[in-house]
């Protein structure tokens, strides 16, 4: 069977882990479905531990093999609250520390949410990656700084933020900022270029800057 109803996913974990303690998340708030696979564990450790032996973080969830799958399997359902569909759970190694597990969790619609053990244990609404990322005005300032890192001579840097951007908002919650601006040479020749800047929902970005 291709998908199992939240109510099926419980009562699995509910005999789990050890006696540990499931999601508190009530029946009433069933309304999402999960893909079966997610429900099992990982078929292949290194997912957990890691396949290259010079990552700092290789080995290091070794002995928690057991609380990352069991811990998968609640991200996945503690995601329903707002999710229609999860069809994938990704363990984020690098992203994690030994008190507080973090997980990538898609949904058919495109949303993606980054859950831990603390949203886990707290059973509270968690908010997708879209509602985390950064405005279109913080984008353009942020995309200006970093063109401007390009340039030794800022002030010969004109920007069109205002006719000349545009704001895209992807589903896992990156925004894609277009920036037109003009280049200003010593010599007074002017040249007109394109900035594409990339920011996660960290507001982390990096921009490739094109001709115009």
């Amino acid at each position: 069977m291709r998908k199992w109803i939240y109510a099926a996913a419980l009562l699995i974990l509910s005999g789990c882990g050890g006696g540990e303690e499931a999601p508190k998340i009530a029946t009433s708030q069933a309304v999402g479905v999960i893909d079966d696979w997610i429900m099992e564990d990982y078929p292949d450790n290194s997912i957990i531990i890691g396949s290259d032996k010079s990552d700092s973080t290789y080995g290091k969830y070794k002995d928690l093999i057991p609380r990352v799958n069991q811990e998968k399997n609640k991200a996945a359902i503690l995601a329903t609250k707002k999710c229609a569909h999860v069809v994938s759970v990704l363990f984020m190694r690098r992203e994690s520390s030994l008190d507080n597990l973090r997980f990538m969790v898609d949904c058919e619609s495109g949303e993606r949410y980054e859950i831990t053990s603390n949203d886990i244990s707290g059973g509270g609404t968690v908010r997708a990656n879209s509602e985390k990322a950064i405005g279109k005005l913080d984008a353009i300032e942020r995309c200006k700084v970093l063109v401007t890192n390009h340039y030794p001579n800022k002030q010969l840097l004109s920007f069109r933020e205002v006719l000349d951007s545009n704001y895209h908002l992807a589903p896992n919650g990156n925004v894609r900022l277009l920036l037109g601006f003009q280049e200003t040479s010593a010599a007074g020749l002017k040249s007109d270029w394109r900035a594409a800047c990339i920011f996660d929902t960290d507001w982390k970005g990096e921009v490739v800057i094109k001709s115009d």
